[in-house]
């Protein structure tokens, strides 16, 4: 199977990839310290970076006071049959090409595999829409798209929709809410009721602790939980029990499969202390995506010409 996430840059024709990336780079804060950070290190650094998110920052509270509408043609039907708790779970810098669950050689996703083999999830071929996090979400989780970036202010988007929806909303982050590579995301999650951000200094795993103790199965709640996931550097992005499943053996590309193989187990702590204890009585769906992929041992970004910055894994696991 398969699903057009984003795939409005896979059908693109040259021209309008490059005026795409051309537009991507302008609206990137730190554009202007990449043309002349070699030539200018020190004014760069201190000026045109400090200038550039002054403006991202006038932009991010212009938006998120504007009115924000449903785009034309499109209504929010609220049905008694939608879930009683949604985990919306948002990967980073997750390659789908490295997860067992997609026919990768070694066992990243021992818990994805498992619920594989009983039936229990369905699993997608995704592209995201960018290859950088404030990009790939604003688009992920809004009406915008590559060509047309305007819902983004204009219209709800996601959290809005789910509050809308009758649901208490929720963003629980490893990640940082205002800064030069997440701003769209900062704002989106300005939506939901309840905000946690915890700046990259847990474990993805605790994540799940911070969730439970918001979690009551006698109202309607979604949760948003941004992981740090397969960011680079990759060593703080595992522990031992990954080390101990994925022996090295050589193999250049371990670091990021542990963090896969971590992501994996994040996964399996949601579903069994949270989905799975309450059993029957609730009705739960978990939705796991990453932002956007990653050219391993590189990073992702501006690196043109190379498609793993765009394969990210895409799946659903109801309860």
């Amino acid at each position: 199977m398969s699903i057009g996430y984003g795939t409005g840059y896979v059908l693109m024709d040259k021209s309008q990839k490059a005026k795409v990336i051309s537009e991507l780079k302008i609206s990137y804060p730190m554009h202007f310290q990449s043309l002349l950070g070699i030539r200018f290190p020190l004014l760069t650094n201190m000026g045109f970076a400090s200038i550039a998110y002054y403006q991202e920052m006038s932009k991010f509270r212009a938006d998120l006071d504007k009115p924000k509408s449903m785009p034309m043609g499109v209504d929010l039907l609220v049905s008694s049959k939608t879930p009683n708790t949604l985990f919306v779970v948002i990967g980073e810098s997750s390659l789908q090409t490295h997860y067992s669950l997609y026919g990768y050689d070694l066992f990243t996703t021992p818990f994805l595999d498992s619920l594989k083999n009983d039936n229990l999830l369905y699993y997608y071929n995704a592209v995201s829409p960018a290859s950088i996090t404030r990009d790939a979400l604003s688009m992920s989780l809004s009406f915008a798209t590559p060509l047309d970036r305007t819902p983004f202010a204009d219209n709800k988007n996601i959290v809005a929709l789910a509050n809308d929806a009758g649901y208490e909303s929720y963003w629980i982050s490893n990640q940082n809410k205002i800064g030069m590579h997440d701003s769209y995301v900062g704002l989106i999650a300005s939506y939901a009721k309840t905000s946690v951000f915890y700046n990259f200094l847990k474990d993805d795993l605790e994540l799940i602790g911070t969730v439970k103790s918001f979690y009551n199965p006698k109202v309607k709640q979604v949760f948003f939980i941004h992981l740090k996931g397969s960011h680079l550097e990759y060593t703080d992005k595992y522990d031992n029990e990954d080390s101990a499943a994925l022996a090295g053996n050589g193999n250049e590309t371990i670091e990021y499969d542990r963090s896969i193989h971590h992501t994996d187990r994040v996964l399996k702590s949601l579903y069994n202390n949270i989905v799975m204890e309450e059993g029957s009585s609730v009705s739960s769906l978990i939705y796991y995506f990453s932002d956007h992929g990653e050219i391993i041992n590189k990073g992702h970004g501006f690196l043109d010409n190379n498609m793993d910055q765009f394969l990210v894994p895409f799946l659903a696991i109801p309860y």
